[in-house]
């Protein structure tokens, strides 16, 4: 099993991991293995390859309605066609499509051990309203379609790790929605990323760190069969259930430019998903349960020190 941290590759989430130095001793001083990284603009060369075990890939939360070339709805959604090609980088999936296939070959270039994919679809109204326009199923499948597509005649080495997260897609709550999710995908290095705060928003009515607990258990517990499949964990976690429900009952004023609505969503998932450290005894019998190959502690700290601290607590209710 190793122990790693997420990692933000950019200059400006890097200015207080100023050097490879500091990178690798970071790791040595919090007896971490090494990062899950997520790149965002150019790559750093700051970063030591040895030490990226994973890499998460580029995501958009909303990508749906550019996959089925809807492009009425984007231009709903955006305010227009400008809008929308700036937030995509282009004017058709294929924008989207090339930064992931970029990121599947630098995985493989440096040697990933394995990379993490979304299996996520909500935009920024369906974020404050609570509203979907798409199932979970049409989702799971549009996603899979994509991820054969970009796997297929590949000889990558990594592992494909599915995501879940708490809106429309895969969430780890159905059991038989995670089977189908795994058998559609043809690439057989497959298995699941279970992000440990998200299943917990999955559950609004949780208000302590022991019910999260008995919470996540239950959801394991559900898929006995398919536990071979979490190859790794990413843990962190955020009791914000209460504000969740009341978020929704409260008349909130939508703003009508996509930025400012963009920055509205943003704040709420913030709040809800604020990745702390899943500081509660129980958290060594859920990773025992699981057994992953890969614990990725990823906290939101913003500096060295912030992060340190928080490494260590965790470290301390895993008994290391």
């Amino acid at each position: 099993m190793k122990f790693l941290t997420n990692l933000i590759a950019n200059k400006d989430c890097l200015q207080d991991y100023c050097d490879r130095e500091k990178l690798n001793n970071f790791l040595a001083k919090t007896s971490l293995d090494g990062y899950e990284v997520i790149c965002a603009g150019d790559y750093p060369v700051e970063i030591d390859n040895s030490k990226v075990i994973g890499l998460h890939l580029p995501f958009f939360n909303a990508w749906m309605d550019l996959y089925k070339g809807d492009f009425a709805a984007l231009d709903k959604e955006y305010g227009g066609k400008e809008v929308w090609q700036q937030f995509y980088d282009g004017d058709s999936f294929d924008a989207v499509y090339s930064q992931i296939e970029f990121q599947l070959d630098f995985a493989q270039q440096i040697g990933a051990e394995y990379v993490v994919m979304h299996v996520v679809e909500i935009g920024t109204t369906e974020t404050l309203t609570g509203q979907f326009k798409y199932s979970h199923k049409e989702v799971i499948d549009a996603l899979c379609q994509v991820a054969n597509s970009l796997f297929k005649d590949k000889n990558y080495t990594f592992t494909l790790l599915l995501e879940n997260l708490w809106w429309q897609g895969f969430d780890f709550t159905n059991p038989q929605l995670t089977r189908y999710m795994l058998d559609k995908i043809e690439y057989q290095n497959k298995g699941i990323m279970l992000d440990i705060g998200h299943l917990m928003h999955t559950n609004k009515d949780l208000s302590n760190w022991s019910e999260a607990a008995e919470y996540i258990h239950k959801m394991l517990d559900l898929h006995t069969d398919l536990l071979n499949y979490v190859k790794g964990v990413h843990l962190h976690g955020t009791l914000e259930g209460e504000f969740a429900k009341e978020f929704y009952k409260n008349d909130m004023q939508i703003k009508e430019d996509f930025w400012e609505r963009f920055a509205q969503s943003y704040e709420y998932v913030m709040r809800v998903d604020a990745h702390k450290p899943f500081a509660h005894e129980s958290v060594k019998g859920i990773i025992s349960k699981i057994n992953p190959d890969y614990v990725v502690y990823e906290f939101s700290d913003k500096t060295m020190d912030e992060r340190k601290y928080s490494v260590k607590l965790q470290n301390s209710f895993l008994d290391r």
